[in-house]
């Protein structure tokens, strides 16, 4: 979930050209675009309010319920409130995505209930869930799911790593498996790892053809771990 986008008149440093911005045909009509970030951030927040409220019900509140409420929230403001993308992704491409997203769904299904959960899967999974909120805040208007051009961010984590916020769900989706050691429950952790690969691959190959985002790719090297990749 956290695409660094670009804005081709704005430079790493955060600096405005001042030559004018490069003019790019958006793939969606504005119209559509705003009716589909409108539609996921309601869909994300109803997504979050039940959840809370069933657990509540069921008298099963636990603190990783807290961490999913407050990411879908923040999910849900960002999507109404983020900036209109000056390119999409081909279709192609987002299907590559599709499965580094859904994998952290299926890392909670196959784990014990939230509520039975050991303290130190709370805790790295709070430690998870609070990075990647604090991840997409940085984006802030420029948060997307899916690739997408906007304008780069480059300060906060994005200073460290290139997709910080992907990191961190990987954090969660570990802590899933150290809730209920198991196959079952390691399966969604060892195909997360390549799948987030992927999703970052075909991330950037719609990125990087903006000169901008070759620019910050160049001052900020590493893609998800400092050192290794």
């Amino acid at each position: 979930m956290d695409t660094e986008q670009v804005n081709e008149s704005t430079n790493p440093s955060g600096l405005t050209s001042s030559s004018p911005p490069r003019v790019q045909r958006t793939l969606l009509p504005m119209n559509s675009q705003c009716f589909f970030s409108v539609a996921m951030g309601l869909s994300v927040l109803s997504w979050g309010v039940i959840g809370f409220t069933q657990a509540l019900q069921r008298d099963e509140l636990a603190p990783g319920r807290f961490v999913i409420t407050g990411l879908n929230l923040a999910v849900a403001c960002l999507f109404l409130f983020r900036r209109q993308a000056v390119r999409n992704a081909a279709a192609a491409t987002i299907a590559l995505c599709i499965p580094g997203i859904v994998v952290a769904g299926w890392a909670l299904r196959v784990s014990t209930p939230l509520h039975n959960w050991p303290l130190v899967a709370n805790i790295v999974f709070g430690i998870g869930g609070g990075c990647t909120v604090l991840s997409f805040l940085f984006l802030g208007r420029n948060f997307a799911i899916l690739p997408a051009v906007r304008q780069i961010v480059s300060n906060g984590p994005y200073q460290l790593i290139r997709h910080p916020a992907y990191l961190c769900e990987l954090v969660m989706v570990f802590a899933c498996y150290l809730a209920s050691p198991a196959w079952t429950t390691l399966a969604p952790f060892a195909a997360a790892l390549p799948l987030v690969a992927m999703r970052i691959l075909a991330e950037e190959s719609v990125l990087k053809r903006s000169p901008s985002y070759c620019d910050y790719a160049q001052s900020v090297r590493w893609r998800l771990v400092p050192l290794l990749w």
